[in-house]
């Protein structure tokens, strides 16, 4: 068992030690996941290798490829954006009607 510090900034940022760092292959821009415990541990990890690591682990629905598994999460993300876009344009999400630009936004 390890034990390191680390320091709370004013701003409520965590300097993560060197050695954590390394461990999990963190670099400046890389995303921290923190699992908070009922017992009130907290456990810190990198997203993208908990991720890749589960990757393979679950089967796919029954009739279903991979290639079209895929294709879901590519349409799911292109309609993700697409309100992503909608909002930050505060237009209502909702409203069903698809332009021009965001037809091609969705094509893509």
């Amino acid at each position: 068992m390890e034990l390191h510090y680390g320091r709370v900034t004013s701003k409520g940022q965590i300097t993560i030690p060197v050695a954590i760092r390394k461990r999990l292959e963190l670099e400046a821009g890389s995303s921290v996941l923190f699992l908070v415990k009922t017992d009130g541990l907290v456990e810190v990890s990198h997203p993208a290798k908990d991720i890749e690591a589960a990757f393979g682990s679950f089967p796919l629905p029954p009739g279903m490829t991979g290639t079209e598994l895929a294709a879901m999460g590519d349409e799911i993300t292109a309609v993700e954006a697409v309100e992503r876009y909608r909002r930050s344009m505060g237009r209502d999400v909702e409203t069903g009607e698809v332009e021009a630009h965001e037809a091609a936004m969705l094509a893509r």
